[in-house]
């Protein structure tokens, strides 16, 4: 028989450890919209963005991503008259990206952003006809607007090297912006660069 002052000691159980919790907000389906139940005590006026049908959790960073994408859609249009600045069509106006979606850096930039109808979008975004929005673009903004635009692209490698705070105040920033816009009973283009609905870069065109 095994002496028990020579038996082998156990191994202490390491317990697992907790990850911190992050953030989450509450998105659910109701009344024929989406609603943010939980919001985390930010201040977010559009809430409307789709997501996945059903009850779902996501972080407030995704949250606030998925928001500013629809705000900025919303806004872009209404800013440009709902009509696509290459064409004229006011026929499926959307929101086009002269540097696209996937650079962090202009991905809601004003002055990256236009409306275009939904054939103009797409010839964009085929790489062989992408040179008609990029010509249209300098001859509209200038060559140096073009060169902010291609270097502040490359200023954020990814949606993590956004910070919540940073989303939350840009999404307060455009909200204002927004809110302003719609107040205005008529306007022309020039009001429309020095009121800021195109970004500060813009506003050196017409100094």
């Amino acid at each position: 028989m095994l002496n028990k002052l020579h038996a082998p000691k156990p191994k202490p159980v390491k317990e697992p450890k907790k990850k911190p919790s992050k953030q989450r907000v509450l998105v659910r389906w109701s009344d024929g919209h989406y609603e943010v139940v939980y919001r985390a005590g930010l201040n977010m006026l559009h809430v409307d963005k789709l997501w996945p049908v059903g009850t779902k959790q996501i972080s407030v960073h995704q949250a606030l991503i998925d928001i500013l994408d629809r705000l900025c859609s919303d806004f872009i249009r209404r800013r440009d008259g709902f009509q696509c600045v290459l064409c004229g069509s006011r026929e499926q106006p959307q929101n086009g990206h002269v540097l696209v979606r996937g650079k962090w850096g202009t991905r809601w930039d004003l002055l990256n952003q236009h409306c275009q109808c939904s054939s103009c979008n797409i010839r964009h975004g085929k790489a062989q006809q992408a040179h008609y929005y990029y010509n249209w673009f300098m001859g509209r903004w200038g060559m140096g607007a073009w060169e902010y635009l291609c270097e502040k692209a490359e200023s954020r490698r990814d949606n993590k090297s956004w910070t919540v705070l940073e989303l939350q105040d840009l999404l307060e920033h455009y909200e204002a912006l927004y809110e302003k816009l719609q107040g205005m009973a008529s306007y022309d283009n020039y009001e429309l660069v020095m009121s800021g609905f195109y970004g500060e870069k813009a506003k050196e065109r017409y100094k």
